[in-house]
């Protein structure tokens, strides 16, 4: 049996919704000049029910970790591939995304969520050479990594803070 331990759940910060929904009720308006009020209430509801679908599907990530390994979304780094894992703080996930960024490297990353952990892919077939992954607190998500990994396989790589 394998059991799954949700580290985060990410979900949009209130203020999307707030920006998605007022570009939605500009589109509305002009609509409304456009077209017959029938059709436009339409169009609303439609597109509303589509922005609305949209947001929550484009906000949803969980990092998970569990006998096989961590789970990003609806993808997973075996345990025995995982190296080293380090917490970044803002500025350091700033610059992994940036200057100091590999083409290559797995990202799931949001604009909402500044700080970010790396772990090191040590799977020779794999042509990421790190996961990126945004995240709310990456101390926490960090050791959450380190614990569930030393609990398993029994590594004893601690998490690297920069």
């Amino acid at each position: 049996m394998t059991t799954t331990r949700r580290i985060e759940r990410q979900s949009l910060p209130w203020w999307w919704w707030g920006i998605g929904y007022g570009i939605w009720a500009t589109f509305v308006i002009a609509v409304l000049i456009v077209i017959p009020p029938g059709a436009a209430a339409v169009v609303a509801v439609v597109t509303g029910i589509l922005l609305c679908l949209g947001l929550a599907w484009w906000g949803r990530t969980t990092i998970a970790v569990g006998d096989t390994g961590v789970q990003v979304g609806r993808s997973t780094l075996e345990w025995p591939y995982v190296g080293e894992i380090r917490a970044l703080d803002a500025a350091q996930a700033k610059r992994r995304l940036g200057p100091e960024a590999k083409a290559t490297a797995w990202l799931a990353v949001r604009p909402w969520l500044t700080e970010a952990v790396e772990i090191e892919v040590r799977d020779p077939a794999d042509p990421h050479p790190y996961w990126l992954v945004g995240c709310r607190d990456s101390i926490k998500v960090a050791k959450a990594l380190v614990e569930t990994r030393t609990a398993v396989v029994g590594s004893a790589d601690d998490v690297s803070g920069g």
